[in-house]
């Protein structure tokens, strides 16, 4: 039997949460597995329990209350992460109110003088000079943080295509989970700070799964689908291999890469590090564009996958 005071986690210093769920089935002799399971049980750790999700929809409700006294006959749905389920405890509830009459007042300043009026919010702005305005709030009885947006339905169709890749790839739920805490802990996953939002995120490792796929077909090989080997590989390819200045993301068709020189307004030479990423809804869309704290996240990818080599390399589980 493995004793929880002698046996850390991969990369820490002492026993994790998540660690003792894998204590319980047993270690391998392969720290590569390890990692594997590691990262299985972290994201049963991060899983929401039913009560938080209760709380979700309360939340939801209360959003939905005030939307529709302030815009009778209007619409409110929820999108991104609570429709795709890959989420956090710290994920925000992005919500969509559609069918608003665009009258005299700015309808996003209407609704957060409602839900303020309404004293639900602990915290509570309007970010109307931002490319997408929005309704920032912290719910208090919910512990939610929630995005509100007016008549944008590009969410809806975003969280659809979402949950259509976590069926084709069963890697993506985890490895999304592991990456956003990761990214959340350096506060570099706010695409309003110039770090990776969650849809942008979950497009890269989209990618980096379908070109791997790629490589095993032309290989025709079984593609592997240990989660350790698929982090480490990631880390390398987004923080040391991935040529910024030069290629751009596509996953429709299957996913592919360009060269941004093709097309017009993509290149930007005098930032020449930054993502480029097509929004498979949009294709004439950069999404990546916005991530100007992409060198911060490379370098932060770089160092990770530098530490967890070694961690792989010493370790004696």
């Amino acid at each position: 039997e493995v004793s929880e005071s002698i046996s850390p986690a991969l990369i820490t210093e002492s026993a994790t949460p998540w660690m003792r769920g894998l204590h319980r089935t047993g270690l391998s002799s392969n720290p590569m597995q390890n990692l594997h399971c590691e990262i299985l049980h972290f994201c049963q750790l991060m899983s929401l329990t039913s009560e938080e999700m209760e709380k979700r929809e309360e939340v939801l409700r209360d959003i939905k209350t005030i939307a529709e006294e302030v815009f009778p006959g209007c619409t409110v749905k929820p999108f991104g992460s609570h429709v795709s389920r890959i989420l956090t405890p710290m994920s925000d509830l992005d919500i969509a109110v559609l069918g608003v009459d665009e009258g005299e007042e700015d309808p996003l300043y209407k609704l957060g003088t409602a839900i303020k009026r309404a004293d639900i919010a602990s915290y509570i702005e309007v970010i109307g000079a931002a490319k997408i305005p929005i309704v920032k709030l912290d719910h208090i009885r919910g512990g939610v943080s929630v995005d509100v947006l007016c008549n944008n339905d590009d969410g809806l169709n975003t969280a659809k295509l979402m949950k259509k890749f976590v069926r084709e790839y069963p890697p993506l739920k985890p490895l999304t989970v592991v990456i956003k805490v990761f990214l959340a802990q350096r506060k570099l996953n706010e695409t309003y700070t110039g770090g990776l939002g969650s849809f942008v995120l979950c497009v890269m490792i989209i990618s980096f799964l379908q070109m791997r796929q790629k490589v095993s077909a032309s290989r025709r090989s079984d593609m592997s689908w240990n989660l350790g080997s698929l982090l480490l590989e990631f880390l390398h390819l987004y923080g040391i291999s991935f040529k910024y200045a030069d290629v751009g993301i596509s996953i429709r068709d299957g996913g592919s890469y360009f060269l941004k020189a093709t097309r017009p307004g993509w290149s930007r030479p005098s930032r020449p590090n930054m993502l480029c990423i097509e929004n498979p809804d949009y294709p004439d869309v950069d999404m990546g564009k916005n991530s100007y704290n992409m060198p911060k996240v490379r370098r932060a990818f770089e160092h990770a996958y530098q530490v967890l080599l070694v961690a792989l390399g010493t370790c004696s589980v």
